[in-house]
């Protein structure tokens, strides 16, 4: 459908958007339509498929393709990815300090790293 669009754009012919180069015609019509056609699938996947689930997601109070939340590790078991608002580690069950959760900010990684760089 858009292949005879783009030929006769090139002013129609036996080549359309092609020109010849010792007897071999490089069609150029070609290309553009594969393009076209690309742009054309990659819409209809994103309109289609990727709106209605961060949609769905949005309704589901999750973040789609967002920052993920601050976390922090547990003192205990050296765990991460403990949401700072917890109060108790999912892994080992252990009580959170809830003062020491405010004072961390999602960083400890980066200062254990640097700690361990330094000694």
């Amino acid at each position: 459908m858009i292949t005879p669009l783009v030929n006769a754009a090139g002013g129609g012919g036996t080549s359309g958007l092609g020109f010849h180069v010792r007897g071999q015609l490089v069609d150029l019509g070609a290309f553009v339509s594969a393009v076209l056609y690309f742009v054309i699938f990659v819409a209809v996947v994103y309109f289609a498929i990727v709106v209605p689930y961060r949609h769905y997601q949005a309704r589901r109070g999750v973040t789609v393709f967002g920052e993920p939340a601050a976390t922090r590790s547990c003192p205990h078991c050296l765990s991460d990815g403990i949401p700072v608002a917890a109060s108790k580690c999912r892994y080992c069950g252990s009580s959170l300090d809830t003062a020491a959760a405010a004072a961390t900010d999602g960083h400890e990684e980066d200062r254990l790293a640097a700690t361990a760089r330094m000694s």
